[in-house]
Parts: structure tokens; sequence; C-alpha cells
């Protein structure tokens, strides 16, 4: 997963599907690249106490901050990426994770099935078991299965070009203006 290290951003749900992937993918790990602010270094104590606890400490990697390049690179060698937010207003993540064509997991966090529509699976937030099946399920796809998601997200993607955008924007603009007045 990637983005700043935040409560809302739901991270304690990945950690607690750990144990369940092991079972079934005892070499999986889990990569986090994101920074933390002072407001929510409490959080991340917590989040690492809890895998602590849970025995998968080892098979998480705090990556902190990264280059875009190296951004990229966990982005396209990922097996799943996960979004677990529990709110976003926009997420630029997502959109990034389309573009590079990852086999995703989301939450049903408003505007994430909006932005991700047919190429992720979701999950209910707190639904540990849900999220569980749902990695196991990405991570076991065949070949052809990834290759095929990957190709969905890509596609996907292109609906969120600078171009698109412009001319959505330009066809309410000409409906507005078009509008008679009463």
């Amino acid at each position: 997963t990637a983005g700043s290290i935040e409560s809302y951003r739901g991270l304690e749900d990945l950690i607690k599907a750990m144990p369940y992937i092991k079972v079934r993918n005892p070499q999986a790990k889990l990569y986090i690249a994101g920074g933390v602010r002072k407001e929510a270094a409490t959080y991340l104590k917590g989040l690492k106490k809890n895998a602590e606890s849970l025995g998968v400490a080892s098979d998480i990697i705090w990556l902190g901050n990264i280059s875009e390049q190296d951004l990229s690179w966990y982005y396209a060698n990922c097996g799943a990426f996960v979004l677990t937010s529990r709110v976003e207003s926009f997420c630029f993540v997502a959109v990034e994770v389309l573009a590079h064509g990852c086999n995703c997991i989301s939450t049903k966090s408003p505007c994430l099935p909006e932005v991700l529509g047919d190429s992720s699976l979701y999950y209910d937030f707190g639904d540990i078991e849900g999220l569980s099946k749902g990695i196991l399920d990405i991570l076991e796809r065949s070949v052809e299965e990834k290759a095929k998601f990957s190709d969905m997200a890509k596609n996907r993607a292109l609906d969120f070009s600078w171009d698109k955008a412009f001319s959505k924007t330009m066809d309410l603009f000409e409906k507005i203006l078009a509008f008679p007045e009463k």
C-alpha cells in the first residue's frame, strides 16, 4: 500500500489480515510506503505493536517516503495492491495503481469504487476475512487472470487523463451556457 500513514487509511485491517494470508502464502510480505506526520506517530506505533502481537512484524516492511521512481517499481512488482482507506475525497494513489496495472483490492469507501470501477475487488472495512480472501484471490490468480485485470486497470486509468477531464469540463460549461433562462 502507499500513501501517508494516517488513521483514516485503515492500515490495521491489512495488518490483521496478514496472519490469515500467511497460512496459505507463507512467503507473503507487506510493503507499506508513506510518511508519517508527528500527529500520526501514535497510530504508527499502535500498528507496529499490533503487528508484533500478531507475529507478523518481520513480514512488514515500512518503506517510509520513497521516490516516485521507487514507488513506480513497487507498483509494477507488487503481487496485490491494497487500499484500506476509510474515507477518501479523491484518491490519487488509486489512479496511480490503475495506470500501473496493479491487481487491487479496496474498501468500498466513497470514491474508491467510482475511481477503480470493475478493475478492483472490494471489501467492507473491518471485514478482515473478506480482505484476506480477496488478497489471496489476487495472489493465486493465474498469469492470464493477472494480465486480464492489469489490462482492465490500465484501460480504466485512461478515464482520468487531463484531456478527458478538460473535455468533460467543457461539455458541462456548454450545457450550462445553453440552458434556457426562465
